[in-house]
């Protein structure tokens, strides 16, 4: 039987905070990218996420330890995906609206079961495809009827880099889930975090040493109390909680089960856009949200006889 199984309310509740802090992160990424500086906005995130994870560390919340365990390579690898993704997302909003970020994410469990057949030859019911279709089409659905309606600042290259971003993401869950049996969720955190934070740091410098990023514009920024407000958010809740959340998730369920619930942050994504970004709200997102939350469920509920003895 699945971990989820023995204590399921505690696996639920995961999946559906980390599904609302993706949501949120949308919004937020949308409130910093006015100052323009991606590079800036990414380091600042993961700086304060291993800031977290190491107070979370040396102060007895949780343990990391690493020496001696195997898997390192892969361990590397997903913290080059989880900043790949993250620094993508970042800039492909300077171009696309939040809307259109919320939607493309909802694609990432569709990546994830494949990805997850061909490397962890995980396999599916009929039933959870079925109802994966539909959460799927009715993001697509909000997506075509969102451009059809003039989908404000709809470009093709912010699509293009935001698709990107989630491959990204797809893949980092499945390396992730690969490495459950070897780390923590915590462990997979301070690591990813701690190699993130370092990378961009070095991004940031080399882009301050030729002059793209000025230090006049980075101060400018911090006196903003929206900014500050949205970076806090990303680095403490939108990275390190996150991705706790997540790698919890991931270790007690099933990838298309776990990864499903990034579709719950499509709405939120929508919500949030409308009441604090002002933008526009339509009937035909009412109806693909209640698409996308019966595939979700239908997803968690239809498993087979196989998938719950696991």
């Amino acid at each position: 039987m699945e971990q989820t199984e023995k204590k399921p309310a505690v696996g639920y509740i995961c999946a559906i905070s980390f599904a609302l802090i993706v949501g949120l992160v949308s919004m937020a990424n949308k409130i910093c990218v006015v100052y323009g500086m991606p590079i800036l906005i990414v380091a600042v995130r993961y700086v304060l996420a291993a800031a977290a994870n190491f107070a979370g560390h040396h102060t007895g919340l949780f343990h990391v330890r690493l020496r001696g365990k195997r898997k390192r390579g892969l361990l590397v690898l997903s913290a080059l995906c989880y900043v790949g993704s993250y620094l993508l997302q970042v800039c492909g909003l300077m171009y696309a609206p939040s809307v259109l970020n919320g939607i493309l994410l909802a694609t990432v469990p569709i990546w994830s079961e494949i990805m997850a057949a061909v490397v962890l030859k995980e396999k599916t019911t009929l039933a959870q495809n079925g109802f994966l279709l539909l959460s799927a089409c009715s993001v697509i659905a909000m997506f075509l009827y969102g451009s059809l309606d003039g989908l404000r600042g709809f470009s093709m290259r912010g699509f293009l880099i935001l698709f990107v971003s989630c491959i990204f993401e797809a893949a980092n869950n499945i390396i992730i889930r690969s490495l459950k049996e070897e780390y923590t969720p915590a462990e997979i955190s301070y690591v990813s975090c701690l190699i993130s934070s370092l990378i961009c740091l070095l991004i940031l410098g080399v882009q301050m040493g030729i002059g793209a990023v000025r230090v006049e514009t980075i101060l400018l920024a911090f006196q903003d109390w929206k900014f500050v407000a949205a970076i806090l958010f990303l680095g403490f809740l939108g990275t390190f909680l996150a991705g706790v959340l997540r790698g919890y998730t991931l270790q007690h369920m099933s990838a298309i089960r776990a990864t499903v619930w990034y579709n719950v942050s499509t709405p939120v994504t929508v919500l949030a856009g409308v009441l604090f970004l002002k933008e526009p709200f339509h009937f035909y997102q009412l109806v693909c949200t209640a698409g996308i939350l019966i595939g979700v469920l239908g997803t968690q509920i239809a498993r087979g006889k196989k998938q719950i003895a696991k």
